[in-house]
C-alpha cells in the first residue's frame, strides 16, 4: 500500500466523525467546483465531485452516504445504535471502500458480501479491497451472485442492530445528499438562468440521475449514460427506486461488458487525462465513449452541457494492473 494511503487510513481510525458530519451540512458543505474543459472537440462544464475527498470517502459516495453518516453520528450514544453495516457488490467497489471508512469512523462493524475472489488477490489484496480490509472490513465470499441474498440474511440474523446498504448505495437514503447536490448545481449555474442545461451522468444503478432529476428545476435535463448494461437494463434499475417527480432521459447506447478492459476504453482514458479530467477506469471512459458515439445527445448548441464527474479513481490501481495483465497496456 502506498504511504499516502496508509496515512489516510490512520487518520480515519484516529479521528472523530465531526469532520464528516460538519462537511455535509447545508451551510458547511465544501462544494465541489465546476470547470470548463474541451473534451472531444467541444467545450463542456465539468462538475468535479471527484475532488470531494474526506479520508477514504470521495466522489459521489460523499453525497449518497450523507444521510447514513448523519444517522451514525446521531445514534452514536443511543441504546439502539447501529452496530453493524452490511452490504454487497464487487471486490473493488468504491461503495465498499466508502462504507469501510464510515464504519471505521464510528467504530461499527462492516461486513461485505462478494463473489469469490481470485487466490492471487486474496493473498495480495490491492486497490480498494486492500484499503477496505485495512479499515477492518470483514469479507464474506460466495460462489455466485445467487447466493448473495442468503449470505446477507445470515449476517443480519447473527448481528445486533444491523443495517443493510444496497449495492452501490442505490436506495432512498441516498436522496438527501443528492438533493444537496441539486441545490449546489442550481447555484453553480445561476448565471445562465435563461439557458437550458443538460447534466450528463454515468449510470450503474441510476440512483444519482434519478434523484437529481427529482430535485432540479425544469431548465435542467438529466441525461443518463448507461455504463452498466443498456437502456432497458437501466430502466429496470430505475423502477426499483422510489417514484419521484422529474424525468431521466436515457441514451439508447449499445450494451458493452462492464469492467472488461478494451483498447478503445484505454485510448479514451488517456484522452480524458490529457483533457485534465482525472477519470476513473470503470465509468469515465465508457461514459465518454457513449457521448462520442451519440453526438446528437450533447452537441446541441442551444443547451449548456455539464458532465457530472462522480470520482472513483481510487480503484484505478487495480484496473491498471488488469489492463496490463490482459492487454499489455498501462
Amino acid at each position: 500500500m502506498a504511504p499516502a494511503q496508509m496515512q489516510s487510513i490512520a487518520v480515519v481510525k484516529n479521528r472523530g466523525p465531526a469532520f464528516l458530519y460538519g462537511m455535509v451540512g447545508s451551510t458547511s458543505w465544501p462544494s465541489s467546483p465546476i470547470e470548463q474543459r474541451t473534451v472531444l472537440g467541444r467545450s463542456v462544464w465539468i462538475k468535479r465531485d471527484d475532488l470531494l475527498h474526506r479520508d477514504g470517502i470521495s466522489g459521489n459516495k460523499v453525497r449518497k452516504f450523507w444521510k447514513l453518516a448523519k444517522r451514525l453520528q446521531t445514534d452514536a450514544h443511543g441504546t439502539g445504535r447501529i452496530t453493524t453495516i452490511i452490504s454487497s457488490g464487487g471486490a473493488q467497489s468504491n461503495s465498499m471502500l466508502a462504507l469501510a471508512a464510515l464504519s471505521a469512523l464510528r467504530n461499527v462493524r462492516f461486513v461485505y458480501v462478494t463473489r469469490r475472489i481470485p487466490h492471487w488477490l486474496r493473498r495480495n489484496p490491492i486497490g480498494n479491497l486492500e484499503m477496505a480490509l485495512a479499515l477492518g472490513m470483514e469479507l464474506v465470499e460466495v460462489k455466485d451472485s445467487g447466493e448473495v441474498p442468503s449470505a446477507l440474511a445470515k449476517v443480519a440474523a447473527d448481528a445486533k442492530c444491523a443495517i443493510e446498504v444496497p449495492m452501490g448505495g442505490a436506495c432512498e437514503d441516498a436522496e438527501e445528499g443528492i438533493h444537496l447536490l441539486a441545490q449546489e448545481l442550481e447555484r453553480d449555474f445561476s448565471w445562465c438562468d435563461s439557458s437550458p442545461i443538460d447534466i450528463f451522468v454515468a449510470c450503474g444503478t441510476g440512483a444519482m440521475a434519478h434523484f437529481l432529476a427529482a430535485h432540479l428545476s425544469p431548465r435542467f435535463r438529466v441525461v443518463a449514460l448507461p455504463v452498466v448494461g443498456d437502456k432497458p437494463y437501466l430502466e429496470k434499475q430505475l423502477e426499483t427506486l422510489p417514484r419521484r417527480g422529474g424525468r431521466v432521459q436515457i441514451v439508447d447506447a449499445e450494451a458493452k461488458p462492464f469492467g472488461v478492459p478494451r483498447h478503445e476504453l484505454w485510448t479514451m482514458y488517456l484522452h480524458l487525462e490529457v483533457a485534465g479530467l482525472q477519470p476513473d477506469l470503470l465509468y469515465g471512459p465508457r461514459a465518454w465513449e457513449i457521448l462520442r458515439d451519440h453526438k446528437e445527445t450533447w452537441l446541441d448548441p442551444s443547451r449548456v452541457p455539464v458532465y457530472y464527474h462522480c470520482g472513483g479513481s481510487s480503484g484505478n490501481k487495480s484496473q491498471r494492473l488488469r489492463y496490463r495483465r490482459e492487454l499489455g497496456l498501462g
